[in-house]
């Protein structure tokens, strides 16, 4: 629990209010007792039910919020929250949202959107999986995103905390993070048909393990494990990086990273791989196993890469990097 409520500070998730409201909105009741968020039950598949879709769902809301659309059945649609606040979308108990085959579609698109949230959902195909983007604060709980044509998740110039999410089987990336910052805690990003996860432009990328395990796994996919690039910046904390097709982590283009609880280790390329004028320190009293077949586990390009204490925080990892350097007097 502290490892969530971490990651939700640092994005600044706004909290939503609770307030006693009973309304009617055209032939669907929107209600909500003392201390609860406002209802409506999507049953998608249902011809008998009054709201057969997530969109009709939404529209139904209108000004009341915060609210929570509680879904249930395959729904078939691609779903837009654009200018929207405060809104959960809500497995009940579970639910699936099918974006289709056209790759230009997103199977859900959230844009210019403060607070919105996703729970017990599975989201399948589509271009992207889901999108959010254009300032937007997005939340997904225990949601699954897979066979996306493209990239699982995109966040841009957002943030996005996932919690015990998994992010499999797409097309492209798994998450591509684009001048945006997202928490990872717990969960995976696996088989997918690139990177597991990029950051770039300044993106900020925190994955930890759940509180107080598992850790979070990025593993078996078709490309690194992470990628970061452009001055971003990726800080793990309970992680394992494994299987993939790639380096284990690259860090390039003035990037930096810290990493304490990591194991990264068996995949194909080098485990860390720290490029041109990019740093990378090591961190935890020899908490980290760094280990592959490719040797050195951590190779520094040149020009003015380096790491810092990799040799007692990470013991037995093989490197080209050069030693630490005593400070200045």
């Amino acid at each position: 629990m502290k490892q969530i409520l971490y990651l939700l500070t640092i994005l600044s998730l706004p909290v939503a209010t609770h307030s006693q409201i009973s309304t009617k909105v055209d032939a669907a009741e929107v209600t909500a007792s003392q201390g609860k968020n406002p209802q409506i039950s999507v049953n998608c598949g249902n011809q008998r039910a009054k709201v057969k879709t997530i969109a009709d769902g939404l529209k139904l809301l209108g000004n009341v919020r915060p609210a929570v659309l509680l879904i249930s059945g395959t729904c078939h649609e691609n779903v837009v929250i654009q200018s929207f606040d405060k809104v959960t979308l809500q497995g009940n108990p579970t639910a699936t949202i099918d974006g289709g085959s056209d790759p230009n579609v997103s199977t859900v698109f959230i844009a210019d959107s403060r607070n919105v949230q996703l729970t017990s959902l599975t989201i399948t195909g589509g271009g992207d999986g889901l999108d959010c983007v254009q300032q937007s604060y997005c939340l997904l709980t225990q949601v699954t995103v897979q066979n996306a044509q493209a990239n699982g998740i995109r966040v841009g110039a957002s943030r996005t905390a996932l919690l015990e999410t998994v992010i499999e089987n797409n097309g492209a990336e798994g998450m591509d993070i684009n001048s945006a910052s997202v928490g990872v805690v717990g969960g995976s990003v696996k088989g997918n048909g690139t990177a597991g996860i990029s950051v770039r432009n300044g993106g900020i990328l925190g994955v930890a393990s759940d509180d107080p395990a598992p850790y979070a796994n990025i593993e078996n996919n078709l490309g690194p494990g992470i990628v970061a690039l452009s001055h971003s910046t990726v800080s793990l904390n309970g992680v394992n990086i494994t299987g993939n097709s790639g380096d284990g982590v690259t860090i390039q283009n003035a990037s930096e990273m810290t990493a304490l609880l990591a194991n990264i280790s068996n995949n194909t390329g080098h485990q860390v791989r720290v490029g041109d004028l990019s740093f990378v320190r090591f961190a935890g009293f020899a908490s980290n196993t760094i280990t592959g077949s490719s040797f050195p586990d951590v190779v520094c390009d040149p020009q003015f890469s380096t790491t810092r204490q990799l040799a007692a925080n990470a013991p037995g990892a093989t490197t080209n990097c050069p030693p630490d350097v005593p400070s200045a007097p």
